[in-house]
This record gives C-alpha cells, sequence and structure tokens, in this order.
C-alpha cells in the first residue's frame, strides 16, 4: 500500500527517541530496532523500515499502524512479540 506523506510522518512519530541520537534521523521500533526516518519503504537497508498494522483486521487508523524494521518478524496472530536485528547485528526477541 502507498502511504500518504502525512501518514508516514505521523507512524515515524510513534517510533522510539534514542537518547543521544537526532530523532529526525534514527529511532527504534517497538522491538528495539534501529530505524532511519530516510530508509521509509527500503526492506534491504539495514535501517529500513515500513508501516504495520499491529492487529490485520483493525484498519488503518493511526492508533493501529506502528513502523517497523524491515528486518523485524512478526510472531503470532497478533503483533505480541517480535524477532528483531538489533544495531550489532544480533537477534533479540522481545514480547510488545
Amino acid at each position: 500500500m502507498g502511504w500518504a506523506p502525512e501518514m508516514i510522518a505521523q507512524v515515524w512519530e510513534k517510533a522510539k527517541k534514542v537518547y543521544g541520537e537526532n530523532p529526525n534521523r534514527f529511532r527504534k521500533d517497538e522491538c528495539g530496532a534501529w530505524i532511519a526516518g530516510a530508509h521509509y519503504g527500503n526492506r534491504g537497508s539495514e535501517f529500513g523500515w515500513v508501516i504495520e498494522r499491529r492487529d490485520p483486521n483493525g484498519g488503518e487508523s493511526l492508533d493501529n499502524l506502528c513502523p517497523c524494521s524491515g528486518r523485524t518478524t512478526w510472531t503470532g496472530t497478533r503483533a505480541s512479540s517480535c524477532l528483531s536485528w538489533s544495531r550489532s547485528g544480533r537477534t533479540t526477541s522481545r514480547e510488545v
């Protein structure tokens, strides 16, 4: 799906700011994976990210959307836990 630039910006604002990092450039998704604002839609980038639905049946409201690293894999029927790559390249697992 092609998201409007305004929606992309709103979803980016939901990503976690990281102390010491420029929040306009780098943040983390819900699973702790690093993402870069300018890398939206680039799954081939180490810091690429996409917009995912927390609940696949929950619609396209901002409340249901979240920024998600292109390297993060949701597990379960809802986005209740995930596997992600850390900046060091190690895999981590986390409940969200």
